[in-house]
């Protein structure tokens, strides 16, 4: 055993607790934003909840389909971003992984194909 001071107890202590917020942040968010989406709903009640349909249509995460909506409002990859505090790299991840499930290359395509899904359904 090495000897070790009581600073570096505290810092791993910190260094957990941080790993364990980051890792519970996931659990924790859903009903954050399921709490939003419901308010948002009283203002455009068909919209949201369609727009998330088609999500789970496609087998998108929940917040690939949060970066969906936005991607619907055609948000900027920086208004993504700014809007769900989250990287830029991160929303061009969430964009190319959405593209990979809709098989499409263009953002008209997304809203096309949206579009579609809308008036069938």
């Amino acid at each position: 055993m090495t000897n070790r001071s009581i600073s570096e107890d505290i810092l791993a202590f910190i260094y957990a607790g941080i790993a364990i917020i980051y890792l519970a942040k996931d659990l924790i968010k859903p009903t954050f934003v399921g709490t939003l989406v419901k308010e948002e709903c009283a203002v455009e009640n068909t919209s949201i909840s369609q727009k998330q349909e088609f999500g789970y249509t496609y087998n998108m995460t929940s917040r690939e389909i949060e970066v969906l909506m936005l991607l619907l409002e055609n948000k900027s990859n920086l208004e993504i971003s700014n809007e769900l505090f989250i990287s830029m790299g991160t929303v061009k991840s969430h964009i190319h992984n959405i593209f990979i499930k809709l098989d499409v290359t263009r953002r008209q395509d997304v809203q096309k194909l949206y579009s579609e899904y809308h008036i069938t359904s």
